[in-house]
């Protein structure tokens, strides 16, 4: 029988190779999701495990888009990389995520007011 640990990394494995995806941009969308997502107090381990999950998967799908965006505004001669793309947009996510809830805290009510 196999403990969650080892099935999250089974499941982790099968879907990077699923997707052929290069080890740079795995290993980007993994360093970017952690560096935001790993030192964040105040929040709950689901709301970590889903932010980690979201800023993960926009690091693999979107590190191509970051990495040629870097590289165009970029006012010198720089080539950015799939492993800088993808941590790049793994952050990113994660900062848009973080604005968005602030966000909607401020917009929405809170509890509401017994008469």
């Amino acid at each position: 029988m196999q403990d969650k640990q080892t099935a999250v990394i089974n499941t982790a494995v099968i879907v990077i190779g699923s997707y052929h995806l290069p080890a740079s941009v795995a290993i980007g969308a993994l360093v970017g999701a952690s560096l935001f997502i790993l030192g964040r107090q105040g929040y709950p381990l689901i709301s970590k495990a889903w932010l980690f999950a979201v800023s993960y998967f926009f690091g693999i799908f979107a590190g191509d888009d970051a990495a040629e965006l870097l590289t165009a505004i970029l006012p010198f001669n720089f080539q950015a990389n799939d492993f800088t793309g993808s941590v790049l947009a793994a952050a990113f996510s994660v900062f848009i995520i973080q604005r968005g809830y602030a966000w909607l805290a401020d917009r929405l009510p809170s509890e509401p007011k017994k008469e």
